[in-house]
């Protein structure tokens, strides 16, 4: 959350309304979000780091038929991420190269706690690239 935070602050006309964790559970996620959506008249955009999270807060948004008020983002790539892109459920989605982190503690190398991960940005069109049945 904290690299979320870090790059509103370099827009100042966007407005977080809030933010909590929902433990990477999309259960929790879409609680949190059906929390929100009481909560507030209008959410414009919705971003977690991670898809199940995300995947339940499209779902509570669904319910009460306010999915297509606001833009959904996350990270993570697989078929329910590259699911939900197609439909448009969600706009982007985030590919990180989790292997190079792995490969560096496989061979004996101290991997550091904090470190950062390239990403790739991931949208519709992109998922036939991304698509591995």
């Amino acid at each position: 959350m904290h690299g979320y935070k870090d790059a509103l602050k370099k827009y100042p006309d966007i407005k977080l309304l809030d933010s909590q964790p929902a433990d990477f559970n999309r259960e929790k996620g879409m609680v949190l979000m059906e929390n929100r959506l009481r909560k507030y008249k209008k959410i414009d955009a919705v971003g977690s780091i991670n898809k199940d999270m995300t995947m339940g807060a499209v779902e509570a948004a669904r319910q009460v038929e306010r999915d297509k008020e606001m833009i959904q983002v996350t990270f993570d790539v697989d078929n329910d991420a590259l699911d939900a892109l197609e439909k448009g459920d969600i706009l982007l989605t985030g590919a990180r190269n989790e292997r190079s982190q792995i490969a560096l503690a496989l061979n004996g190398y101290k991997v550091p706690a904090e470190q950062y991960l390239p990403l790739t940005l991931v949208y519709k069109k992109d998922v036939p690239e991304y698509r591995h049945e």
